[in-house]
């Protein structure tokens, strides 16, 4: 069914009970529809579409990869628009969902992901992520995550964006390439004394500043 100009889904359930995988891929629809009795479905390629907001998976508890990059969003002015994954199809898959592409989609924040329980792969490469913080409060509580992509954000050009993601979590593998033990123990250890020297500096000047000299004002001949 992929890349067939494809404009609707049907309306009616599908009759798939036993179908695992299903290959929408780079077609022109619009809307989730007639998944509810995909009860064994595990695999859902709808990358490529006009999608805005995936509806419609509430009944998919057996997905394991979601793979919804690049939906084509343009309005008449040709301003994209960000993609929307309601929460009731967040928890829906949060037991199940371990690979998640969601490329090229206007994302502004991870932390909605957070649902996704299960989650080991996250490609949300090419993207509007601009806050490191945020993006460190979702590795913080992303404890199955194992490889993230986020190449092509705007965070990518911070400072210390590689060395603060990879203290801030336990991935893997970070924007293709190999997060080792000796490098997080590297950077943690690096962050350490860095802290430690900013707490003996604070310390010296606050000695200093106790420790000024008196000076007497004599009486003049």
């Amino acid at each position: 069914l992929h890349d067939n100009n494809i404009s609707k889904m049907v309306e009616q359930p599908l009759k798939i009970p036993k179908v695992t995988h299903l290959y929408l891929q780079n077609n022109e629809v619009d809307k989730v529809e007639g998944l509810q009795k995909a009860a064994s479905l595990s695999k859902l390629y709808l990358s490529g579409n006009k999608i805005s907001t995936f509806e419609g998976l509430e009944h998919c508890s057996s997905l394991s990869e979601l793979h919804l990059s690049d939906q084509n969003l343009e309005d008449d002015c040709g301003k994209s628009s960000c993609m929307e994954i309601p929460e009731a199809s967040l928890r829906a898959m949060s037991r199940t969902l371990t690979t998640l592409t969601v490329a090229n989609a206007g994302i502004t924040t991870l932390e909605p992901f957070l649902l996704l329980n299960s989650l080991e792969r996250l490609d949300a490469s090419r993207n509007k992520l601009d806050d490191i913080k945020s993006v460190c409060r979702y590795l913080d509580g992303a404890v199955r995550l194992s490889i993230l992509d986020l190449r092509g954000n705007p965070i990518c050009k911070a400072r210390k964006y590689r060395e603060m993601l990879v203290i801030s979590s336990h991935i893997e593998n970070l924007d293709g390439k190999d997060i080792l033990d000796q490098e997080r123990q590297f950077l943690i250890a690096m962050k350490a004394k860095r802290g430690g020297k900013k707490a003996s500096s604070k310390k010296h000047n606050e000695n200093s500043k106790q420790q000024k000299p008196m000076f007497q004002i004599g009486k003049k001949s």
